[in-house]
C-alpha cells in the first residue's frame, strides 16, 4: 500500500445542469429551479414544494413589484410579484406550490407547480417583455436542480506536478497517524517526488483475495497480513535489486551456502507459494540450483526452499538455472 501526504487547498465549486439561455446583466434572471423536491427545502407549511430561484446580478437593489412568473408562454402575467427587493448579487426563492401567496414580507408562492416532464418557465417584466426564460426545459430528476452556472471558480486541489512524500509500509505501526491531526507530521524519512501517486492498474503486485501470508522483504522480515509470523533471518542481507514489476524496495540476498530465512509454521496444509528468485551464483548444487528441496534432505543439495507440510517431508523438487535475471516462481501444495 502506498501512503501519500500532499499539501492542498480547498476546492469550492458549484455544479448545475446548464440550459441554453443567456445571462442578461442589469436585470433579474431565473438562476435555477427544482421541479421535483423530495424532502429538501421545506416551505412554511412543512411541504417539499417545488421552488424557483431569482437572482439579481446587477450592482443596484432591484424591486420586483409588478414582475411576473409563468409556466405558459401565452399567459405572461400568470403570477405577479408583490413589492419585494433583491440586493445586488442577491437571490430570492419563490415556491412553485400552487398556493398563490403574494404578500410583501411573507413567503412567496406561485399559483402553479413545475412539471417534471419539462415545460415552459419564464420571468417577465412589468411591460410583459421576457427577462429570463427556459423555452422548453427537459425532463427533471428528484432533488436535482436545473439552471445557469454563474461566478464559477475553483482552486486546484493537487497540481499535476505537486510535491509528494510517499511511504510503502512494511507493517501497520503508523496506524492512522499519517492522515493528519498531529501536525507537523514527520515524513522526513519518506520518499519524495512529484504527483501522481497511486497504483498502476496494469502492473505491480497483484494479490489474491485469500492471501494467507506475505513478506515484502523491504528492509524488514515482517509478515504484513497479520496471519503468519515474521521471518527469522540468519546471515542474509537486504539488497536494492528488485523486479521491475515491483518497482522499488529491497530483496533478500543469500550466500547459497548456509544463509536462511525461517518463516515458521503458518498452518498452511494446502495452497500455493509464490516468490521472485534471482539466481546469481551456482552455490553448492553445481551448474544449476535446486530451488525446492524436501525438508528432510541435506542442505548440501542446494535447495533454496525447504517445505514440510503437515509434519511430513515434502516430496518434490524444483530447479532453476543460475543467472538469467529475476524469475517468478510458483509452487502448489496439494
Amino acid at each position: 500500500m502506498h501512503l501519500s501526504r500532499i499539501q492542498f487547498s480547498l476546492l469550492i465549486f458549484f455544479t448545475a445542469l446548464v440550459a441554453g439561455v443567456g445571462l442578461g446583466f442589469g436585470q433579474a434572471v431565473i438562476s435555477e429551479f427544482l421541479a421535483s423536491n423530495r424532502g429538501g427545502l421545506l416551505d412554511e407549511d412543512g411541504h417539499s414544494s417545488d421552488w424557483i430561484e431569482i437572482h439579481n446580478p446587477g450592482a443596484a437593489t432591484l424591486n420586483l413589484q409588478g414582475w411576473h412568473l409563468t409556466d405558459k408562454a401565452g399567459n405572461p402575467d400568470k403570477w405577479t410579484f408583490p413589492s419585494v427587493e433583491i440586493a445586488p448579487g442577491g437571490f430570492l426563492a419563490v415556491f412553485a406550490s400552487k398556493k398563490d401567496r403574494a404578500l410583501t414580507g411573507s413567503e412567496l408562492h406561485t399559483d402553479f407547480e413545475l412539471s417534471t416532464g419539462g415545460e415552459y418557465l419564464a420571468l417577465v417584466k412589468p411591460d410583459l417583455s421576457v427577462a429570463s426564460e427556459f423555452a422548453s426545459y427537459p425532463t427533471q430528476f428528484a432533488n436535482t436542480t436545473y439552471g445557469l452556472v454563474a461566478n464559477n471558480s475553483e482552486t486546484v486541489l493537487v497540481d499535476v506536478d505537486a510535491d509528494t512524500s510517499v511511504l510503502i509500509p512494511s507493517g501497520g505501526t503508523l496506524g492512522t497517524s499519517w492522515t493528519g491531526g498531529a501536525e507537523p507530521f514527520d515524513d522526513s524519512s519518506w520518499t519524495t517526488g512529484s504527483a501522481g501517486v497511486g497504483f498502476d492498474v496494469g502492473g505491480g503486485m497483484q494479490f489474491p483475495e485469500n492471501l494467507v501470508s506475505y513478506w515484502p522483504l523491504d528492509n524488514a522480515a515482517t509478515e504484513v497480513t497479520g496471519n503468519g509470523s515474521d521471518a527469522v533471518l540468519s546471515g542474509t542481507t537486504f539488497h536494492a535489486n528488485v523486479p521491475s514489476e515491483i518497482g522499488s524496495g529491497t530483496s533478500l540476498e543469500f550466500d547459497g551456502i548456509n544463509d536462511s530465512a525461517n518463516l515458521g509454521n503458518i498452518g498452511l496444509s494446502g495452497g500455493s507459494i509464490a516468490m521472485w528468485i534471482y539466481p546469481t551464483d551456482v552455490g553448492a548444487g553445481g551448474g544449476d540450483r535446486r530451488l525446492l528441496s524436501p525438508a528432510s534432505g541435506p542442505v548440501a543439495q542446494g535447495g533454496a526452499v525447504g517445505i514440510d507440510p503437515n509434519g511430513s517431508s515434502g516430496d518434490g523438487s524444483m530447479w532453476v538455472w543460475s543467472g538469467g535475471g529475476w524469475q517468478r516462481w510458483f509452487f502448489s501444495l496439494i
